[in-house]
Formats: C-alpha cells, structure tokens, sequence
C-alpha cells in the first residue's frame, strides 16, 4: 500500500512540476511522466570522473566477474547470480563471483554460497578507491536486479570497459543492447547471457570498446542535461511567473 501510495504522489508531482529531471532518457519518462507544462531534463547523476582509455582484452585464467549490490532487499537480485554462475561453472567455464556490498541478507546469502562450496568472495561494502580497485582487478559486471532506475554501478563498471551483463529493468537497456539484456528474475536466461560473454563467438576488446563509447556518451549528455536542468531552475527562481 506504501508503495502504491508513493508510486501515485510521485506521478502527481511530476505531472504538475515546473521542471523535472530524470535520470534515464525514455524509461522513467514513462512510468513518471511529465505535465503538458513541465520542463523536463533528462541527466543520469553519475558523476564519474573519467571514461578509461583502452579497452579490456579477454583473461587468459578464471574470470572474475563483480557486482555491485545492496543487499538490504532482495531486488536487487544477488542470489539470482549466485545461481546464474553455478549454472554456468556446470558448463565448465572458470568463474569467479565478486560481491561488493552489504546489507541485512547478507549474512543468509553468504551461508548459502558457503554451503554450496561456491567460487564467491564477499568484499564489503566499498566506496572510493577501494571501489575503484574492484572495478579495475575485476574482468567483467553483472548486475540481476528485478528493479532500477540507472544504475550508478554498472555506469562505473561500463567507464572502466568492463564487458557487462544486466537484467533489462528501468534505464539499463539506455546502457546495454542485445544479447547482454537478460530477463530479470530469470536465472536461466541470465546464464545463457554469461555463458554468451564467455564464449568465443564474441570478442572482448569490441564489447569493452562499445562500453567505454556508452559510457563517454551517457556522461557527456548528463553534464549537459544537468547544464540545462540547473539553468531552467535559475530562470524559474529569478521569474517564478
């Protein structure tokens, strides 16, 4: 009911808003969409400091593949790649789940994965450099989240030119395209999208180098989404008629 409550107040704010930002181009236009008279930007709220310059190559050992995830709430779909990566290991492929985070399932999820005797490292919850590290030692990012909005991790992980596979929820197929958007809450489908990336039939170097050009393109329009944005507020506050 809370959810249905909020969900119906941020469409009537939005509908009778003077500006709005958003953080995806199209998708949350749609869910949240404007009033006739609203001014809207569209700008992602990454502020990443710089795209990386060469693209990554294909790891000639196990494949260590990261997410970054709360893991407060079950939506954002860490169990589904913990299962989505055994799949794959059954097909013979040597991978290596990196989880970065924390939140209160993380405990059950780590037991889980224990039990299993799954290939799994828990890093913590990390932010600056120490994230930056995870995503720089890391060779690829999934991210299985039932919902999102854009999501800042796989933004950072597509700057670093980490090859990516993502569930297609809010803005993510904005970042992604065919065959790395998975059906979310789908682990089957989610491994066939890892199981593609370990393949051979692709190459590395292209995907990374596709990533790194989203992502320099997604980073450009927001710094001039949100030039826009700040200027229509000004304008507003100056001459509120």
């Amino acid at each position: 009911m809370a959810r249905s409550l909020l969900h119906r107040g941020s469409r009537w704010v939005v509908r009778h808003a003077d500006v709005a930002r958003y953080v995806t181009t199209c998708a949350l236009q749609q869910v949240y969409p404007a009033g006739p008279r609203t001014r809207s930007f569209a700008a992602s709220g990454v502020r990443q400091g710089r795209v990386a310059t060469q693209p990554r190559s294909r790891p000639t050992g196990s494949v260590r593949l990261l997410t970054v995830a709360s893991m407060d709430r079950p939506y954002k779909g860490v169990p589904d790649l913990l299962d989505a990566v055994e799949q794959v290991r059954q097909t013979g492929a040597d991978i290596t789940l990196l989880v970065a985070g924390t939140g209160r399932l993380k405990a059950s999820i780590e037991a889980e994965a224990d039990s299993r005797g799954a290939p799994v490292k828990f890093l913590g919850h990390l932010t600056g450099k120490a994230l930056n590290d995870a995503y720089a030692e890391a060779d690829a990012f999934a991210l299985a989240s039932w919902t999102e909005g854009m999501p800042r991790a796989l933004i950072e992980a597509m700057s670093e030119g980490l090859p990516a596979v993502a569930t297609d929820v809010g803005g993510v197929s904005e970042l992604l395209g065919e065959p790395w958007l998975r059906r979310p809450r789908d682990v089957a489908d989610l491994a066939l999208g890892l199981e593609l990336l370990m393949s051979s039939q692709f190459s590395w170097s292209e995907i990374s180098a596709d990533n790194l050009a989203r992502a320099a393109h997604l980073l450009e329009a927001t710094a001039l989404g949100d030039a826009a944005f700040v200027a229509a507020v000004t304008e507003l506050l100056e001459d509120p008629t």
